[in-house]
């Protein structure tokens, strides 16, 4: 069991293996209540916050051809308020854009129902790439900062300095004053 669970190569692939059965699984129950979101009355997916509807309002706006650089009439009539500049609206319309030509079934509603398992995935990647390369670059930093502690401790220059794994230099330094 050592020499399989020794192997760089196998923790790799098990690690990998362990995160492709996380990210399948999460993405799997987060989707599988997306029929509960289909409004019968409509057939349109509704969302689960008002945020979600207003972003999706307003992408639909940007989808339409029409300015958000203006009032927004349907944001607390009366005041005169704008658009909010968001990123989100914009690449929901962007996804709609590219996603509708492909497939045409694809519609707003369902982009902006999905995008929510959509970044989580790819924030759950994110975060193992970023994850594995800290843990390569700690390990490898491990190494190079231990070389100069161990030159400066066990140089033999000083008979009261003692190299200790667990402190990097332990010196017993006796001050005589006269």
């Amino acid at each position: 069991m050592q020499i399989f669970l020794g192997n760089k190569k196998i923790q790799t692939a098990l690690t990998v293996i362990f995160f492709l059965i996380i990210l399948i699984s999460s993405v799997s129950i987060r989707l599988s209540g997306l029929p509960n979101l289909i409004d019968q009355t409509t057939g349109k997916y509704v969302f689960a916050d008002p945020d979600a509807f207003y972003e999706y309002r307003v992408a639909e706006t940007i989808v339409s051809g029409q300015e958000i650089s203006g009032i927004d009439s349907m944001r607390s009539p009366g005041l005169g308020l704008t658009y909010t500049q968001e990123m989100l609206p914009k690449i929901l319309a962007f996804a709609y854009k590219i996603i509708h030509p492909i497939k045409s079934s694809i519609t707003l509603d369902y982009i902006a129902a999905v995008y929510p398992v959509v970044a989580f995935a790819f924030s759950l990647v994110f975060f193992f790439i970023l994850l594995s390369f800290y843990l390569f670059f700690s390990s490898l930093w491990s190494y190079v900062n231990f070389v100069p502690s161990s030159v400066v401790a066990g140089g033999g220059k000083s008979d009261n300095c003692q190299y200790r794994p667990s402190s990097s230099l332990d010196c017993n330094v006796a001050i005589n004053i006269t």
